[in-house]
């Protein structure tokens, strides 16, 4: 690839795409390889976007106690989504035991709200 990259003007199109792929070669090679890597990084790239979009809307947050509590539901909201849970019925179920009991609600995180409704196959 060093030949064609040679016989091609240094500063050309084909040239530069040449000297792009040999400093990347080593990791195209890894790639190749290990058939269970990603040939893109879209899912990093779609799951930023998230943060990108919202940063121009948590700019109206109305005050900083707002922005607090759109924080908090936020990462709420992706923790739940990251462990494949419906946010809208953890968020449902962990509110209405809160208000029963305030003191459960470090039993109530996405992740143990999971353990219980998988372990036992219905909401608690």
């Amino acid at each position: 690839m060093q030949s064609v990259a040679d016989r091609n003007l240094p500063g050309g199109a084909v040239s530069q795409a040449i000297h792009y792929a040999l400093n990347r070669w080593d990791k195209l090679k890894k790639y190749l390889q290990d058939g269970r890597l990603p040939i893109d990084n879209n899912a990093a790239e779609r799951t930023m976007k998230h943060v990108a979009v919202g940063r121009k809307n948590w700019l109206f947050a109305g005050s900083e106690a707002g922005a607090e509590r759109a924080a908090t539901l936020y990462s709420l909201v992706l923790t739940c989504r990251s462990f494949g849970i419906n946010a809208r019925e953890y968020l449902k179920s962990a509110l209405q035991q809160m208000a029963e009991d305030p003191a459960r609600a470090a039993e109530l995180t996405p992740r143990a709200w999971k353990a219980r409704t998988s372990s036992t196959g219905i909401l608690p």
